[in-house]
Order: C-alpha cells, then structure tokens, then sequence
C-alpha cells in the first residue's frame, strides 16, 4: 500500500503516541541512537507541526517542526549556541524527529517531508531554518534542498541521539 501524507494535529495524542513508537523503532537502526524507550515523545511534541506517512492510520514516516524566536530557543539549542555567532533571520523554524521505519527507507519519504516542513516554514514567516543531523547521507539532502553546514553539535547529556560533533546546518528562507 501507498503511503499517505498527513499532518498530524499535536493535540492528537494516539497519533502522536503512534509516532513516538516509530521513532523508536526507527532509530534503533542507528548507530547514534542511545535511548531504550518504547515511545520516544517530548515537551516539544505538543507544540510542534507534525508531518506523517502512513499506511493504514501508522506512520512509517514522520518529522516535525517547531518555531521559535531566537535560535537559542530550539530544543537542546546549548549545542549548537556557538554555531551562531549572529542572530539568523527570525523566526526560526527546526527541523527535527525525523524517522522512517527501516521497510521504508530509501524511498524518498524522509526527503517529501523536509520539503514539506520547509514549505510550511515559508508560510508560517519563518527567516530561516535550522537542523542537525545525525549522519552524512542525511547532511547531503539537506544540503541539496539548500541548507549549510555552519557548525559542530557540542555533547548532549539528554535525548535520544549522541549529537557530539554532528553538523549543524542552517537554510535562509
């Protein structure tokens, strides 16, 4: 069956309990992934833009975004802080919690939805983007869909994914 794109309602709490599961199935796969939980879910998710494939109501894809005021704002922003010596245009959407269950990989389903979330950032006014992934595939599509590397992630302490030394990536809109 074809995956469908929906955008998941953050009041939605079954879809995003559901989302949650995939992101944990999803990163076990990969080698930067530290947590154990079941359902990966933050205080980010009830505020945040959520994108989603799915197949039969489960999400075998799904991202989100949040907005923020100052890119010191955004989730574990400590980071990444020295990667901005200057305020980038605002607001600034992230992207983050991207995740493909592994039977639906390489099928473009990760790239739909960064365009999606970028062209919801443009409608939402956002000045600029921010991301940090976590492998270099993942930094080669983001780069095709015009961000650049402007930094190195310091440690972080909590979250599900090691982010020491993984790129931090900045798109102006």
């Amino acid at each position: 069956m074809t995956p469908r794109l929906v955008e998941i309602p953050a009041s939605d709490i079954e879809s995003l309990d559901r989302i949650g599961r995939l992101r944990s199935r999803a990163w076990r796969t990969e080698t930067a992934f530290t947590g154990n939980a079941d359902v990966w879910l933050d205080e980010h998710d009830s505020v945040a833009a959520h994108f989603a494939f799915v197949v039969e109501d489960d999400p075998v894809a799904a991202a989100r975004l949040t907005v923020h005021q100052s890119v010191h704002d955004v989730p574990h922003a400590a980071i990444q802080d020295h990667a901005f010596r200057v305020e980038p245009p605002l607001p600034v959407g992230y992207l983050s919690r991207l995740a493909v269950d592994p039977e639906y990989r390489r099928q473009g389903l990760g790239t739909r939805l960064d365009e999606v979330r970028i062209e919801r950032s443009i409608e939402l006014g956002c000045g600029s983007l921010v991301a940090r992934p976590v492998d270099d595939r993942r930094v080669r599509q983001l780069e095709a869909l015009g961000f650049v590397i402007v930094g190195r992630c310091k440690a972080i302490e909590t979250g599900p994914v090691r982010a020491e030394g993984h790129p931090v990536m900045l798109k102006v809109l």
